[in-house]
């Protein structure tokens, strides 16, 4: 049978970690321990659980590989995921999407299930479907869960004076702070391409954060965040 991988990651933060690494072996060796023909694996990078089918890229697009004749994916039988959640968190979702996999013809298979259980499937058994419609509640309140915790660590850190909130504004890390007090001091008496000038010029500071040379662009950001933080 000739299927189709599928795997997301719900953070930005997340694409460069072993979410993908780990979601793609699992998924290639479910396949290969049931004779599957795993034609490619789509990559939902970045893209929350809650968010709808077909506002996700890399599920609209697998949609459209598999009726598309000149695709390698072509009538694709089936859809593989490492396990329900990676599909959905949110039991909404969840349905709606099978739902509308169930209409094309398509079965969605989850590789920690161990065998090949079509989960897209009403198939006429009642009980197959209240386990799936637990398993995707499941994984929402595990959802809720993280987020409130998340959530609760940030605001003990905030509480003790302690940045939690993704990146660390400009001037917080190391030998930042002297370059922010220049860029502070001399505008608006120096434009941003003035001020990008100078810090380009000097072999201490002709760096930004990311290792590239200052530009006016880089000097306006952390000038008006700054700003826009100490109001």
């Amino acid at each position: 049978m000739k299927v189709i991988g599928y795997a997301r990651v719900s953070g930005k933060s997340q694409v460069d970690g072993d979410g993908f690494p780990r979601q793609n072996a699992a998924v290639l060796g479910f396949c290969q321990a049931h004779v599957l023909q795993c034609q490619d694996m789509f990559q939902e990078e970045g893209v929350s659980g809650t968010v709808e089918g077909l506002d996700r890229p890399a599920f609209a697009e697998m949609l459209t590989a598999i009726s598309d004749p000149n695709s390698m994916c072509y009538d694709a039988k089936a859809i593989v995921v490492e396990r329900m959640d990676r599909l959905a968190r949110d039991l909404m979702v969840s349905e709606v999407l099978l739902s509308e996999l169930r209409q094309r013809g398509i079965k969605v298979f989850s590789a920690d299930q161990g065998q090949c259980i079509d989960m897209a499937s009403d198939g006429g058994d009642p009980t197959r479907v209240l386990i799936r419609q637990i398993m995707g509640a499941l994984a929402q309140w595990e959802k809720t869960m993280l987020v409130k915790k998340l959530r609760a660590a940030k605001d003990r850190m905030k509480a003790q004076g302690k940045y939690a909130e993704g990146t660390r504004p400009y001037g917080d890390l190391p030998g930042e702070r002297v370059i922010l007090q220049f860029m502070l001091a001399n505008h608006p008496d120096m434009n941003y391409s003035q001020i990008a000038g100078v810090l380009r010029s000097s072999g201490d500071t002709c760096l930004n954060r990311s290792k590239r040379f200052w530009t006016e662009q880089n000097v306006r950001m952390v000038i008006v965040n700054h700003k826009k933080r100490n109001k």
